[in-house]
């Protein structure tokens, strides 16, 4: 399961690298909340 969660964080560094410039807090907090439901789906 370590490796699909690397690989799962592989996969969303972009986009949390992206998420930094994003201002709207309503789009961060869906985008967190699905992250954390993807990371509980592959756990």
């Amino acid at each position: 399961m370590l490796h699909n969660e690397q690989q799962c964080q592989k996969l969303y560094r972009p986009h949390l690298k992206r998420l930094h410039a994003v201002d709207n807090k309503y789009t961060r907090l869906v985008l967190m909340v699905a992250y954390h439901y993807v990371i509980d789906w592959l756990g």
